[in-house]
Formats: structure tokens, C-alpha cells, sequence
């Protein structure tokens, strides 16, 4: 027991890409609230709590699997400098692992946990105006919930196989930074819509999902029905401007992190410039209670943030698909449901 009792939610593995020796045990940090940076930090210290999915070990057996996989997926893209083929075992290693980083940490349980509080809170208002300052006031308990959001991520794992994706190159002065929540879910075809149910459900048309994977190079995976992306053929594209390096850079500050990590490629001055020059990001989700033909649902109010990435270009056929569904891939998302429904009834026997 005692060997599972220090359980990581961004796994080492993954760190080590941003490591300063070559015994991949030191990290650099710079810590938000404290505006702090910490060179050469123990990289094995990072992103952890005791027992954080719980005393049954099996749960983090499972999860060291895919984070092994993924770690020999992303170590040959670094290597070779290309991405694995489609369909391939490391492409869909990849596609589990990331999926898994967009749900495992705890700015991820913190958001579930005030979704699900506030759709709670919202739903008794509703019903009962009278004790709204009552209902406002109470606090709602829930427990295990990185163990539920695991769960829950697993079960539209299959959501993301219609995804296409590349691979940015680093060719500029600054490079990547990550944090303790690196998979970052983003929609550029949503940027100037304001009613909509969600803007980065794993259904949505217009998902993107960026992970940094060293300070050279990050990994984005994208719905192409919805964007153009560099050239047909074109795996990996070349990204020269500092402010689209700025942008990629940007899009950790949406998952409200608690830590940076970088390399010795990228300054403390520019993580901290990146930060101070951001704050907006930073700030706590709000959602409010909305109506629906097919009853309610909880909207959350959208960040301002303009994505900053010339290559990606919206597909005009999208803009005018998302007035008629908001679903990239209605077929699939039936046969997900599908499959998980059919899980659920056999587990019931």
C-alpha cells in the first residue's frame, strides 16, 4: 500500500520532458499565487497528494499503463521529430493519456466540483425562490471526485478517435511551458459565440485539445471537419512568431494552474511576464442556470481570450454547421453511448 501512497496527477513521465539535467530529477517552477519562481526544483515532488484517487491501489496500476505507453508515443515523436501513424497503438496511447490529463488533476476536480454544486444550488433556487439566500449559503460535500472524473473521461474516450492532429515545432527564442493541468481543451470556432451549451465537450464540433510535450514541441489534436491546419500532408508545422509561441503558452492560464513548469530553454522573466499580463485567465469559473427544450443545463461564462495561430483557419462550411448542432459527429457520439450503456447493463447483472 505504502508504494501507491504517493499518487501523481501529472505523472513524472511526462514532467521529465521539461527536466533541466540529464537524470531528469530537477524542474524549474514558478508558483501563481506566490509569484515565485524555483529553479532546479525536485522534479519527483511535483503534482502529487497522498492517496489523491484513493487507498485501492488498482486505480493508479491502470493509470501507470497508459502513462508508460504514452511515454514511449512521445519519446518517438521527440526522437523522430514526427507524429505516429493513425489508428497506430501509440496514437491512441496518446489519445487516452490526454484525455485522461483533461480530467485527473485537481483543477479539474475543482471545476467539476463547483459545476456540480452550482447546478445543484441552481435547480433548488428554482424550485424554491424563498430560501435562495439559504441555499446560496450552504455547503455542498462531495468525495472521490478524481476517481469520477477518471471515469466519467473514460467513458468518451471514444468521442476523440474522429480527431485529426499535428504537431508544433518551436522555432522561436521562448519555448513551451506546462503546468499541473497540461491538457488544455479549447474551441477557436466558439470564440465570438455566446449561447451555447458547451464549448469544449468532447462531442463539441470545433474541439482542440493542446498539450505541450517538451519546450520544443506541442501536441494538438483538432476536429478536422471544423479547421484547415497547415498543409494536407503536413504533420508537423513550424511555429517562428513569438507571440503565437505566446498564445500556445497562454492557453495553460485557462486551466487556472497552480504551477508552471519549464526547462532552461524558456526565462523566469517571460513565465512571469506571461502571467502578470494574463490574470484574467486566471479567474474562477461562474455559471449560471439555463433553460432548454430538453430542460436545463448549467452555462459557463467564457473566458476572453483571442487564440493566436495563423495556420488554423475555421472551414466556412462549420460556421454555418454549429447554427444546426452543436455535435461534431452525431454517429459517434450514439455509438459511444451506446457501448457504455450496454457496460453499465452487464456490470448490473
Amino acid at each position: 500500500m505504502a508504494e501507491y501512497k504517493k499518487q501523481h496527477y501529472v505523472p513524472r513521465c511526462y514532467l521529465r520532458f521539461f527536466s533541466n539535467d540529464q537524470t531528469n530529477k530537477l524542474i524549474n517552477l514558478y508558483n501563481i499565487k506566490n509569484n515565485r519562481c524555483i529553479n532546479n526544483a525536485p522534479l519527483n515532488d511535483q503534482c502529487y497528494e497522498k492517496y489523491y484517487y484513493g487507498k485501492n491501489p488498482e486505480q493508479e496500476k491502470r493509470l501507470s499503463k497508459i502513462e508508460s505507453a504514452a511515454t514511449s508515443a512521445i519519446e518517438n515523436i521527440l526522437k523522430n521529430g514526427r507524429l505516429p501513424k493513425v489508428n497506430s497503438e501509440q496514437h491512441l496511447a496518446l489519445i487516452l493519456f490526454i484525455l485522461l490529463q483533461t480530467a485527473r488533476t485537481p483543477s479539474a476536480e475543482s471545476d467539476s466540483i463547483c459545476s456540480f454544486t452550482s447546478l445543484i444550488k441552481e435547480l433548488l433556487i428554482y424550485g424554491n425562490p424563498q430560501h435562495k439566500k439559504a441555499i446560496k449559503e450552504a455547503t455542498i460535500r462531495m468525495s472521490n471526485m478524481p476517481s469520477i472524473n477518471v471515469a466519467s473521461a473514460i467513458r468518451s474516450m471514444f468521442l476523440l478517435f474522429d480527431l485529426k492532429y499535428k504537431l508544433f515545432r518551436n522555432r522561436s527564442h521562448e519555448g513551451f511551458i506546462t503546468s499541473d493541468h497540461p491538457a488544455v481543451k479549447y474551441n477557436f470556432l466558439y470564440e465570438k459565440r455566446k449561447n451555447h451549451l458547451t464549448k469544449t465537450g468532447f462531442a463539441t464540433r470545433g474541439l482542440q485539445i493542446f498539450i505541450p510535450i517538451s519546450s520544443r514541441y506541442c501536441l494538438m489534436f483538432y476536429d478536422g471537419t471544423s479547421y484547415k491546419f497547415g498543409f494536407l500532408r503536413q504533420d508537423t508545422i513550424d511555429v517562428t512568431k513569438p507571440e503565437t509561441v505566446d498564445s500556445i503558452n497562454c492557453l495553460q492560464l485557462i486551466n487556472r494552474p497552480k504551477n508552471i513548469y519549464f526547462d532552461n530553454m524558456v526565462s523566469s522573466s517571460y513565465v512571469q511576464n506571461i502571467v502578470s499580463s494574463n490574470q484574467g485567465l486566471l479567474a474562477d469559473s461562474k455559471f449560471t442556470l439555463k433553460k432548454h427544450p430538453q430542460g436545463f443545463y448549467l452555462h459557463e461564462q467564457t473566458k476572453d481570450f483571442n487564440l493566436k495561430i495563423p495556420t488554423i483557419r475555421i472551414i466556412p462550411n462549420a460556421r454555418k454547421a454549429i447554427k444546426t448542432s452543436d455535435i461534431r459527429n452525431p454517429e459517434l457520439l450514439r455509438l459511444n453511448n451506446m457501448l457504455f450503456d450496454n457496460v453499465d447493463k452487464q456490470n448490473k447483472k
